[in-house]
């Protein structure tokens, strides 16, 4: 993820220990000050609860931050919570270096990653895309949803993980087409990673079952 710049200036994450160094951030005028931590990561803190999941966060998150993640996870939830007993706590973690992209997921540790600075757009659909990941590795109804979308037209059917090019990816287009139908929006990838017809209502269906 690209770093930003608002009103406020320049904004870099916190060093957790010596561990970390924030790199000089590229600036892109008019974007959001996004995402300072405040240095510290002793303990979880709760960013947002559901009936059964929780999505929390390994730092101190300052007002801006915590809105645009309360806000992706208000909208997530809208999307899948006739399935929020499916999924389960998932944790955020800000980084200032990350190898090969703006944000993962680590399915052993059930932990999102998102390199910041970044803007508020992108970092939405980062959010969002790795979301999807973690619903597609803890919930156990999900083999349903990756059949039905396997069986959609341009989407292989081999395996769910691998494909000749990131964008051909099965787990991939599933992961964008959730950050479309949260976001509203993919701000990113909406221009080169076309989403297969009837993506979206493969999933608006699973979601609502």
């Amino acid at each position: 993820m690209r770093n930003g710049r608002s009103e406020r200036g320049l904004v870099r994450p916190a060093q957790a220990g010596s561990e970390r160094k924030a790199r000089r951030p590229f600036v892109r005028a008019g974007a959001l000050a996004m995402v300072a931590l405040v240095a510290g990561l002793g303990g979880y803190g709760t960013v947002r609860r559901s009936q059964v999941a929780t999505l929390r966060a390994e730092q101190d998150l300052p007002t801006d931050v915590r809105a645009e993640v309360d806000a992706t996870w208000d909208r997530f939830e809208a999307v899948f919570g006739a399935r929020r007993r499916c999924y389960e706590d998932v944790t955020l973690l800000l980084v200032s270096e990350l190898d090969g992209g703006d944000a993962r997921y680590l399915i052993d540790d059930a932990r999102i990653e998102i390199k910041i600075p970044t803007s508020p757009h992108r970092f939405r659909d980062s959010l969002a895309h790795e979301l999807a990941h973690h619903v597609e590795h803890t919930c156990s109804a999900f083999d349903e949803l990756r059949r039905d979308f396997q069986d959609l037209p341009a989407v292989s059917d081999g395996d769910w993980s691998t494909g000749h090019r990131w964008q051909e990816v099965p787990s991939e287009l599933w992961a964008e087409t959730v950050v479309e139908l949260v976001n509203g929006e993919r701000v990113r990838y909406g221009r080169t990673m076309p989403l297969p017809v009837g993506a979206i209502d493969a999933v608006q269906a699973w979601a609502t079952p």
